[in-house]
């Protein structure tokens, strides 16, 4: 973003986004609709990386209600998508533009369009919010109760690129204590982004906690949209949820060095040191049998 909050996209930085994008992703081609519609309202969705954002995206599209997705994301998603509607013009991003393209292409046959905001994308929505109509808006936020394992989740998808299911990789993640503790802050600032935004609103902002939502996602979403938005079919998610026990040995990991050190964490040389210790302690017990007495 430039000194006069104009956006930069350059032709190299939209290349790079499309090889990393599969096609499968929500922001492809074939996502576009072309139809004349009247747009009725739109669906906010206020989220944090790995809240269970996409899930619910996924969800509300199976339903027919909106297409709701990280629109405001700068590093893929805005470049693709501005790039591919023509709102760019020496490599300036065309805001009103974008937003009528976006409406035109993003607007279900429902009549709403559905926007998922991060904390991050917050200052860049921001620039671009005086472009939309007036119409009717729901504001949804999702948080998770458990920052620790949203946090590790969070590191797992920086470092593989596996943002979800859908995504594809051959990167083996590496614990790292420094890293995690580092993504919990960025998540918690995100969170404080959030209050911000849901603070200068003269909205009701409906909340709901991803720990509850996974259990049951369909009623979740019933008990929070307005009935008569949401037709009462069964669909099943095909986005799935990515927690392993590489997770939970992280968690376990992080919570244990956390309290060890006072919350500094073990150098590096000396988790190399323990590493090993931890794998003998796991496969001794295996080998016992084959030890001459």
């Amino acid at each position: 973003m430039t000194e006069n909050n104009e956006i930069r996209i350059t032709k190299k930085q939209t290349e790079t986004a499309i090889v990393k994008i599969p096609e499968s992703d929500f922001i492809d081609k074939q996502y576009d609709v072309d139809y004349p519609q009247n747009l009725k309202g739109i669906f906010f969705l206020l989220s944090t990386p790995r809240s269970g954002s996409t899930m619910i995206c996924d969800l509300l599209y199976k339903f027919g209600f909106c297409l709701a997705h990280e629109y405001f994301q700068p590093y893929q998603y805005l470049p693709i998508l501005a790039n591919r509607w023509g709102c760019l013009k020496e490599d300036l991003l065309d805001k009103e533009k974008f937003i009528n393209q976006l409406i035109r292409f993003r607007t279900l046959k429902s009549g709403w369009l559905g926007i998922n905001l991060h904390g991050s994308h917050l200052p860049i929505y921001y620039n671009f919010k005086e472009y939309f109509p007036s119409s009717k808006k729901i504001f949804i936020r999702i948080r998770r109760r458990n920052v620790i394992a949203q946090a590790v989740s969070y590191e797992i998808a920086s470092q593989t690129e596996k943002w979800s299911s859908k995504f594809k990789t051959d990167v083996t993640p590496v614990y790292s204590f420094d890293k995690i503790k580092s993504k919990i802050k960025a998540i918690k600032q995100q969170e404080i982004i959030t209050d911000v935004f849901v603070s200068s609103l003269n909205e009701n902002v409906i909340e709901i906690v991803y720990e509850d939502f996974i259990t049951n996602p369909s009623e979740v979403l019933y008990s929070v949209i307005p009935e008569e938005l949401l037709k009462k079919v069964i669909v099943e998610p095909s986005i799935k949820k990515q927690s392993s026990n590489l997770n939970k040995l992280w968690i376990d990991q992080f919570n244990q060095e956390f309290f060890k050190t006072n919350g500094k964490g073990i150098p590096a040389k000396k988790q190399k040191l323990i590493l090993p210790i931890r794998i003998i302690k796991r496969v001794l017990p295996s080998l016992r049998k084959y030890i001459i007495r």
